[in-house]
């Protein structure tokens, strides 16, 4: 599942999606996650789309509103808020910060 999502992370997949990759239920889904790796499908999802607009941040010059699609998030205002949940800062803040450590 996590392969699953690896791949397809930039399309607009849900919890029967993935699911579905293993040939189970949601709810044994959740199950799985949970049990291995401590958080949801869904979370696991968001924390990778993350990570793969951080990497972006810092190696593109692509707008926040073009990575925001490049990794799946509907939009780039929804995109901010779960950045900033998982990352800590603003995906603008991000990029600059890591400038500045430079």
């Amino acid at each position: 599942m996590t392969d699953f999502i690896q791949q397809n992370y930039r399309s607009d997949i849900t919890l029967a999606d993935i699911a579905a990759s293993a040939n189970i239920s949601k709810s044994e889904a959740s199950r799985c996650f949970q049990s291995c790796l401590r958080v949801s499908p869904v979370s696991y999802l968001l924390r990778y789309r993350t990570e793969m607009a951080a990497h972006l941040l810092l190696n593109s010059s692509m707008t926040i509103d073009a990575i925001s699609i490049e990794c799946g998030f509907g939009s780039a205002s929804y995109f901010c808020r779960i950045f900033r949940r998982y990352a800590g800062v603003t995906p603008g803040a991000y990029r600059k910060g890591a400038r500045n450590d430079m």
